[in-house]
């Protein structure tokens, strides 16, 4: 997996993602199977003894997370586990392997994971994986709960991608959930989706909150992108949720501090995005709250303020939003007090090298940029602007180059 270096100067700026392939895995389906629930009714973490059987039984006979998720694979149809309150920490050594026996919990049917509560019920990664793997296209549901502390990149062999939940195409729905805490770290590499990665599949974030992951390339010439969600390809779909508190970069750049959708569609409905950042060491640095790449990207009805990206060498762009080539529209919207600094910095609200509308009572508000374009800069072309939104009251200037 690389991220091409790029230089800040040069527009528009792509950035390309070569994946390592995956294992898959295929599983018939009979007509006429019914779906199972598993009630979990222990914390630690123990493989099932027999999967596939329709029970949920571990040595100590009780029914574990990793058991059900187990039984769920090999149980043809739309599975649901049932987690009470409690922190279900994973503790079994391992990975690379796709069974759900070590390592992360490896998801290869549809199902429906509860809890009790994204403050009450926990799923914790220990730090020694990424903590969900949708291996291949199915739906998986993750309801009232709380995903953390997973880590991707911990095996030099093994994609530094999705710290909390890897998505390889599958449709994926976190409600009332909260996805916290997770990297994805790589020496001298580039590194992508701290809180979740998703490859050509479709997301949807409700009633959620996605707040301090990290995608950093350490050392060297690491490179990071998405510190909370990274999107390649598909669609993703964030609504009444909060982005918060993201970091994204690396010496070879930070892209995204809070979302890096490439080649996707991007849709914000009534949401917050705040405090995430983007930065880079010896490269640029673009979007501290959102970065977009060759994309189509919606903002309804939403706040992105106090996000900020930082370039320490080569200068910055896009302090809330940096679109390169993707088609921006906001609407109803708020953009105030983002930053973008560093050596060059370019666009303190918005960068945009591309179709940009801002409409229905926007605001493009007290942003900074330490060289030019406080509110909004155009690299391309003229943004347009409906005559009831507003953008003032931004440094150096509101709009660059002036209309």
């Amino acid at each position: 997996m690389r991220l091409r270096r790029t230089n800040v100067l040069a527009a528009p700026l792509m950035i390309g993602l070569q994946l390592i392939g995956c294992l898959f895995f295929s599983w018939s389906a009979p007509g006429g199977v019914e779906a199972k629930t598993f009630v979990v009714n222990t914390t630690l973490d123990e493989t099932d003894v027999n999967p596939g059987d329709g029970i949920c039984a571990t040595a100590t006979q009780k029914c574990a997370l990793r058991a059900a998720v187990q039984e769920a694979n090999a149980y043809p149809g739309p599975d649901t586990v049932q987690l009470r309150a409690g922190l279900y920490m994973l503790t079994i050594q391992g990975g690379l392997e796709d069974a759900c026996a070590s390592g992360d919990l490896d998801i290869l049917d549809d199902i429906t994971i509860t809890g009790s509560g994204a403050t009450r019920t926990f799923i914790n990664g220990g730090s020694l994986d990424r903590v969900l793997h949708i291996v291949q296209p199915v739906s998986v549901k993750i309801i009232q709960l709380t995903i953390q502390n997973g880590l991707a990149g911990y095996s030099p062999s093994e994609n530094a991608a999705g710290g909390g939940i890897y998505n390889n195409g599958g449709t994926l729905v976190v409600s009332k959930s909260s996805i916290s805490n997770n990297s994805a770290l790589r020496e001298g590499l580039a590194v992508c989706g701290g809180g979740i990665y998703s490859a050509s599949g479709q997301v949807t974030i409700s009633e959620s909150t996605v707040s301090e992951n990290y995608a950093i390339g350490t050392y060297g010439s690491g490179q990071g992108g998405g510190g909370g969600i990274y999107v390649d390809g598909g669609i993703l779909t964030v609504k009444q949720s909060v982005v918060s508190g993201n970091t994204a970069g690396g010496y070879n750049g930070g892209y995204g501090g809070g979302i890096y959708n490439t080649s996707g569609t991007l849709t914000l409905v009534e949401s917050t995005f705040s405090d995430n950042f983007a930065f880079g060491t010896g490269y640029p640095a673009g979007g501290g709250g959102i970065f977009t790449s060759r994309g189509q990207v919606t903002i309804r009805g939403s706040t992105i303020s106090h996000n900020s990206v930082q370039g320490t060498v080569q200068g910055s762009r896009g302090g809330a939003v940096a679109a390169y080539g993707s088609a921006l529209t906001i609407l109803q919207s708020t953009i105030s007090w983002n930053s973008c600094l560093g050596s060059y910095g370019q666009g303190g609200g918005i960068y945009a090298s591309g179709d940009i509308a801002i409409k229905m009572t926007s605001r493009i508000l007290r942003n900074f940029a330490s060289s030019d374009g406080g509110g909004i800069f155009s690299e391309s072309g003229t943004p347009i602007i409906s005559s009831d939104s507003i953008v003032a009251k931004n440094i150096p200037n509101n709009l660059s180059p002036s209309p």
